[in-house]
């Protein structure tokens, strides 16, 4: 197979080979990819997303558009990919996604989006930050840093530990809890320490993941020299680029947005940019991971 002329994202479909419940509302999808979809798949990049078509035979059921995910994972078993995304049951399309089963076919637009900018430098140091359905980029992120030997703190954010319960080992979770733990599955995968905060204290830090990583970076001041890596709600993203701003620490955000399409024909993911003179860009084309100074808060 000639590599060279496999395109860069493509429409393919794959068979549903693992679906599990991730957390209260939330479901854990991996689907399996053969041949040219493989190849071009195994290419995706932390930060990208995939447009699927939520229903059997390519068919969003109750509606004509496809759904935006964030890609969880990918992995490579000899001439197969598997992509794995976790996504929340909010509406007709999500609800006919959990209503597939292992074995059946389901067609994807991917890999889309622009990711995640890696460090360049080993020594470089790396906080990830997820929110809620924002986590499953930072696993991802996560596993690619580990590859290149990244030093890295994952920090997962939920309202209760009901989120994130199938994906927390309890017996892991230590006394301290800002100090980095192997209390999360899919972070443990690439042996990424993690930090769990929750809005109610169910789980690790009681308060919300700004406040924990503060608490962080006051107990470990060479963190103030790590790039930042934030998905989730924007509330969250736009405090953690403030905070960027305001202690001169890099910032890469991925933006979530209602998109029709996903490859910038629409039109309907615009966000404003910072800046004098009104200005804007597309979250499917341009994004989803932004600079996070770059963004009109």
């Amino acid at each position: 197979m000639n590599q060279e002329r496999i395109a860069r994202r493509g429409q393919f479909q794959g068979v549903i080979v693992s679906h599990c419940p991730f957390g209260q509302g939330y479901n854990s999808l991996i689907i399996r990819f053969e041949g040219i979809a493989s190849v071009t798949i195994a290419k995706a990049q932390p930060g990208q997303f995939v447009q699927v078509a939520c229903g059997p035979a390519g068919i969003t059921k109750g509606t004509t558009l496809r759904r935006p995910f964030s890609i969880s994972g990918v992995t490579l078993d000899g001439d197969t990919t598997c992509l794995e995304i976790i996504y929340r049951i909010i509406g007709p399309g999500t609800e006919a996604l959990a209503n597939m089963s292992v074995g059946d076919m389901i067609d994807v637009l991917a890999p889309l989006g622009q990711g995640f900018k890696l460090p360049k430098d080993p020594d470089a140091k790396c906080l990830l930050l997820g929110g809620g359905i924002g986590l499953p980029p930072m696993f991802f992120l996560a596993d690619r840093l580990a590859q290149q030997g990244v030093d890295r703190v994952g920090f997962a954010a939920a309202r209760n530990i009901e989120v994130v319960q199938n994906d927390i080992v309890a017996e892991a979770i230590v006394d301290n809890p800002l100090v980095p733990s192997k209390a999360m599955k899919h972070f443990n995968a690439s042996d990424t320490g993690s930090i769990i905060a929750s809005d109610d204290g169910s789980c690790g830090f009681k308060g919300n993941i700004l406040e924990a990583l503060e608490g962080f970076l006051a107990r470990h001041p060479d963190w103030n020299i790590a790039t930042m890596y934030a998905c989730g709600p924007e509330p969250m993203l736009k405090a953690l680029a403030l905070f960027a701003q305001a202690v001169d620490m890099e910032c890469q955000v991925c933006m979530e947005a209602y998109m029709a399409c996903g490859i910038g024909v629409c039109q309907s993911c615009a966000i404003e940019l910072a800046g004098g003179e009104r200005s804007y860009k597309l979250v499917c084309a341009h994004g989803p991971v932004f600079n996070g100074r770059e963004i009109k808060w």
